[in-house]
């Protein structure tokens, strides 16, 4: 198992307050399309755990991943004024930088943060848990 694999085992634990278990994750997600090794680590160890994926944004299933504007598309706002995915061209790396659209400009920028970083920004916010020691 790799680092990042471990790393997302942790967020049952940190935000929904119970350990992680072999249901929270999908044994082999089939991608619509080429994704890196940490979407793919983020899917096996936690793609079938709805109260995360739905808690307040919208992460799409692996089979409806899609490529849009040179992006790899894996999340959505919860109302759809941004969404979030990979530059196609950094599908090579292992953990690649996240992007969001702003879907009314149409316009990309960079988060700054690879997929952990992002995520854990993500679910701290939308839970409170933000600065606290976990």
């Amino acid at each position: 198992m790799t680092a990042i694999a471990t790393h997302f085992r942790s967020f049952p634990a940190r935000y929904l307050g119970r350990p992680w278990t072999e249901g929270d994750g999908l044994a082999d997600p089939t991608f619509a399309h080429p994704v890196s090794a940490s979407l793919r680590a983020f899917y096996c160890e936690l793609g079938s755990c709805d109260e995360l994926l739905t808690m307040y944004n919208e992460f799409v299933s692996p089979d409806e991943v899609v490529m849009e504007d040179g992006h790899l598309v894996f999340a959505h706002e919860n109302q759809d004024v941004v969404s979030w995915g990979f530059a196609i061209a950094d599908l090579d790396s292992e953990n690649p930088t996240v992007w969001q659209r702003n879907n009314d400009e149409q316009a990309w920028y960079s988060e700054e943060k690879t997929l952990a970083p992002f995520l854990e920004a993500m679910f701290d916010w939308v839970t409170g848990t933000e600065g606290e020691d976990n």
